[in-house]
C-alpha cells in the first residue's frame, strides 16, 4: 500500500513576482485504531486480542502517567517520548513564575533510527490526481 499525497502551490504574498515554490500533503483515508491493531498483533502472536486491547491500554496510562512525573519513555524499536511546556505569560518577571504559570506544550515523539528504517524501507507514494479523484 502507498502513502496518498497531493502537491500544493505556495504562493509567496510577501513577493508574489517571485518563483512559486510547492509543498506536498499526505492524505490519509483510514486511521487505524487500538482494537484493529490488537487483531493484528493477536494474529502475529499467541495471545487472544482482548488481552492484548487490555495490555495496549496499560501501556498508554503507564506512559502517560511516566510523562506526567516528568520522565521521558524510551521504547526499544519504537521510540522515546517526552514532554515540552511553554509560559503562559513570557513577559512576566523570571523571579515570579512557578509551576502555575507554565503549560502542557506538546507530547513529542522521536522514533528509534531501526523504526524509521522499518517505514522508510517499506514506503512508497501514490499521487492524488485532483481532477478526476483518482490515483497515478
Amino acid at each position: 500500500m502507498s502513502v496518498n499525497y497531493r502537491i500544493r502551490r505556495v504562493n509567496n504574498k510577501r513577493f508574489p513576482e517571485e518563483k512559486p515554490s510547492y509543498s506536498v500533503s499526505l492524505v490519509s483515508w483510514h486511521n487505524t485504531n487500538r482494537e484493529e491493531i490488537a487483531i493484528d498483533m493477536s494474529e502475529r502472536s499467541s495471545f487472544f486480542a482482548g488481552d492484548l486491547t487490555g495490555l495496549i491500554d496499560n501501556l498508554v496510562l503507564i506512559i502517560a502517567d511516566e510523562l506526567a512525573m516528568g520522565n521521558t519513555v524510551t521504547l526499544d524499536g519504537l521510540g522515546t517520548f517526552s514532554i515540552s511546556a511553554t509560559l503562559k505569560d513570557s513577559s512576566r518577571d523570571p523571579n515570579r513564575i512557578d509551576g502555575k504559570d507554565i503549560l502542557l506544550n506538546r507530547v513529542c515523539f522521536k522514533p528509534a533510527p531501526a523504526f524509521k528504517d522499518r517505514i522508510r524501507r517499506k514506503l512508497t507514494f501514490r499521487k492524488l490526481d485532483p481532477e478526476i479523484k483518482r490515483w497515478r
